[in-house]
C-alpha cells in the first residue's frame, strides 16, 4: 500500500505542474492579456488614424469573435485612464474584442473593449482600451 501511494505521488504531482504551465502559457500567449498600450499600437497597425467610421465598423465587423457595442454620432468617448477624465472626439464607436481568465483572478473573467474616437468630419483621432475586471 505505502509502495502505490509513492508511485501515484509523482505523477499527481507532475499532472498539477502540467496543468499549471499549460494554463500560464495559455494566458501569456493571449493577446488579449497584453498591456493596453501595446494592444492600441498593435490595433492601429490594421486600421490607422484618419480611417471613416464606416471603415472602422467594417473592420471591427471583419473580426472573429469582435462585435460593435455602440456607435454614436453625437458624443466622443470619456478616456476613463486619465483624472480627471476627459471626452475624446465628437463621435465614438465602441467594441467588445473578448475577454480571458487569469490567475491571480481565475474565477474572475476580464472583458476587454476598444474605444474609437472620430472628428466631426467622422476621421479617426484616436483609440482606447480597456479592461474591466467582473467581481463579486
Amino acid at each position: 500500500m505505502k509502495k502505490r501511494f509513492f508511485t501515484i505521488l509523482p505523477v499527481i504531482l507532475l499532472v498539477i505542474i502540467l496543468i499549471f504551465v499549460l494554463e500560464g502559457f495559455r494566458y501569456w500567449m493571449n493577446p488579449l492579456t497584453k498591456p493596453n498600450d501595446e494592444m492600441e499600437t498593435s490595433i492601429l497597425l490594421q486600421i490607422p488614424l484618419g480611417s471613416s467610421i464606416d471603415e472602422v465598423i467594417h473592420f471591427i465587423e471583419s473580426k472573429r469573435r469582435w462585435k460593435v457595442d455602440w456607435v454614436n454620432h453625437n458624443n466622443g468617448y470619456t478616456n476613463s485612464h486619465e483624472n480627471p477624465r476627459k471626452v475624446i472626439g465628437v463621435q465614438s464607436v465602441g467594441a467588445f474584442i473578448g475577454y480571458y481568465y487569469s490567475f491571480n483572478n481565475y474565477y474572475f473573467r476580464t472583458d476587454v473593449v476598444v474605444y474609437f474616437a472620430f472628428d466631426k468630419e467622422s476621421k479617426l483621432i484616436d483609440i482606447g482600451v480597456s479592461k474591466y475586471t467582473d467581481s463579486l
